[in-house]
């Protein structure tokens, strides 16, 4: 049980809180700058929720999604934001006609994890340090498509 300085027992009752942004139905409860004209509307990133870190979807298993959430109610005690960005691509095979036959899709999404603040960030990340990757538009498995991406058409027939 935890104490204060004084040596006295601290009772913490609220717990933390993990929401799919698609979720939200009545945004102002979340959102600053959330009004309402024919929808919901409000700027993302939130600068209520500014502090963000990401994890990859081929990371994240049942098991693992159940640990962060169990992590989150019993070591956070506000709400954290999880938004799904889609950063899917087509890959056209080097040397061939950017056709779909010559092409196969690569899923790469991501769930970015957005607190109210940066101490609950910083303990996110050290708890989950071994899924925290920085986001991006190539998948992380396949380093090759982003080397690729950045050739000249003449290179990329040479690889």
């Amino acid at each position: 049980m935890p104490l204060d300085s004084s040596g006295i027992a601290i009772y913490t009752l609220s717990m933390g809180q993990l929401i799919f942004k698609e979720n939200i139905k009545e945004c102002s409860w979340y959102f600053e700058d959330a009004h309402f004209s024919e929808k919901w509307e409000y700027k993302w990133p939130s600068p209520t929720f500014p502090f963000c870190t990401y994890i990859h979807m081929d990371d994240l298993t049942p098991v693992e999604k159940v640990k962060i959430r169990r992590w989150i109610e019993q070591n956070l005690q506000e709400t954290v934001i999880v938004d799904k960005i889609d950063n899917n691509y087509h890959w056209y095979y080097p040397g061939f006609e950017k056709t779909w036959v010559n092409s196969f899709q690569v899923p790469n999404s991501w769930f970015g994890f957005y607190f109210e603040d940066t101490h609950s960030r910083s303990l996110f990340t050290l708890a989950f340090s071994e899924l925290i990757k920085p986001i991006s538009k190539h998948h992380p498995k396949y380093p090759e498509h982003e080397y690729a991406m950045s050739l000249t058409p003449a290179e990329r027939i040479l690889l």
